[in-house]
């Protein structure tokens, strides 16, 4: 906090092993095409190693879940933004929901 900045994780760090994985592996898809041969989900494991995400939730204190997981077990502190403040537009323009889905994303 004293820095003004915000910890961001790698993906591989997170509690859900499916956290950011869509998936690129249909071999029907892969041997129509000889160059994505060598690939087999290497472009997935790459982007992902330049990815960084840092988690928030808009239920505050409120969300035992949130504190469990992002806390170390209930030991940490909140941190509350205020939304309405100028110099925090950079900060909203780069935060997107989280959509839980059944099923992962094949982006094949």
């Amino acid at each position: 906090m004293l820095s003004k900045k915000v910890y961001l994780a790698e993906p591989k760090s997170f509690n859900d092993p499916f956290d950011n994985k869509a998936f690129f592996y249909r071999n029907e898809v892969l041997s129509k095409y000889d160059f994505l041969k060598s690939f087999n989900g290497k472009i997935i494991d790459d982007f992902s190693s330049y990815v960084r995400l840092s988690s928030f939730t808009s239920n505050g204190v409120n969300s035992m879940p949130m504190w469990a997981h992002y806390s170390n077990n209930h030991q940490g502190y909140c941190v509350m933004y205020n939304t309405k403040l100028r110099e925090n537009i950079n900060l909203l323009s780069n935060l997107f929901p989280v959509q839980y889905i059944e099923q992962r994303i094949d982006i094949t």
